[in-house]
């Protein structure tokens, strides 16, 4: 990211020079004031680190050194879910969802992802920056919910920070339906879990876990 420096002077007469490679300067002159842009040119720096400099700036009366700070963060992948809940029941099929993958890189990125778990499909878009996960429900226990971990890493041009999308998926033979519970909850007591298919309810001094396609109990704690 570019950042200006504004220096009052009379004239047009002052030079610029850096102190590192990586630093790139240039200047205007308008109505007795120099505007300094100082860039950084990170593709030439390899490291996430904390890197210094000077901006030397000569004028008729000398030379002043303008210190210059950059902190280079390593480049990390993300996707814009971090968990993932597919399903497939004897009345809803949810079992393929498409994720986009980012970075805080300013510079190209390449990346990639993998999984041990046979029964999920991986499909990356490299143009868009997509990944498509399809789970195979044939090769999973039916009436069970399944877990797993996919990995984003980067790709043969790219070092970055790994990133792991959790995945679930539920698989029944049973037809889901709309049931009601008959409890008061407490203020903004309701919480569905973002992984596991089941939701959470306060109320009272208790806090309730239900499954959230059976409406079974699972759990009472009292708090």
């Amino acid at each position: 990211e570019a950042k200006t420096l504004a220096v009052s002077s009379s004239a047009d007469n002052l030079t610029l020079a850096t102190s590192e490679p990586w630093l790139n300067v240039e200047k205007s002159f308008l109505d007795g004031v120099t505007t300094i842009t100082a860039t950084p040119d990170v593709s030439s720096l390899t490291e996430a680190g904390f890197y210094t400099g000077t901006i030397d700036i000569t004028s008729p009366l000398g030379t002043t050194k303008h210190p210059v700070e950059l902190s280079l963060d390593n480049i990390h992948l993300f996707a814009d879910k971090a968990t993932v809940a597919l399903v497939e029941t004897a009345n809803i099929s949810n079992s393929q969802v498409t994720l986009n993958i980012n970075s805080n890189s300013v510079l190209p990125w390449g990346w990639q992802a993998a999984t041990d778990a046979t029964w999920l499909n991986l499909t990356a878009n490299a143009d868009t920056n997509q990944l498509t996960i399809t789970a195979d429900a044939s090769a999973l226990t039916n009436n069970a919910t399944t877990t797993a971990a996919i990995t984003l890493s980067g790709n043969e041009q790219t070092t970055a920070i790994a990133d792991t999308i959790q995945v679930s998926f539920y698989k029944s033979d049973a037809i889901t339906e709309n049931n009601s519970l008959d409890i008061v909850a407490n203020s903004n007591g309701v919480v569905t879990d973002p992984l596991l298919p089941q939701y959470y309810v306060a109320t009272s001094n208790e806090l309730r876990s239900y499954h959230l396609y059976t409406n079974e109990l699972l759990s009472t704690t009292v708090i």
